[in-house]
């Protein structure tokens, strides 16, 4: 993780971070590992059902589901103080956005 960000971002935010990435990591590997285990990598037409036709997108699906759970592992841990605030950092943030 960018050191910049450390500095600014909680410690255990940070720590969720880099061990999030490891996690995306080891299922990137562990796909791969089943890839060469199979001899091919699969194509979309391999897989019968709802799938068919969108395999590229999976990783991206999973790594949100990830960072997803992740996120609301670290926010049921936070007081009520520092939950307040980043509940309103990510309402103003949310709205600019907008």
């Amino acid at each position: 993780m960018d050191a910049s960000l450390e500095k600014i971002a909680d410690p255990t935010l940070a720590e969720m971070g880099k061990n999030l990435k490891e996690a995306v990591k080891m299922l990137e590997d562990s796909q791969r590992r089943t890839e060469e285990e199979n001899g091919k990598k699969l194509i979309s037409g391999d897989i019968p059902g709802p799938l068919q036709g969108r395999i590229q997108n999976i990783g991206e699906q999973g790594h949100m589901a990830l960072l997803g759970h992740s996120l609301g592992a670290y926010i049921s841990t936070l007081d009520k103080e520092k939950l307040r605030k980043l509940t309103t950092r990510i309402l103003s943030d949310t709205t600019l956005w907008l």
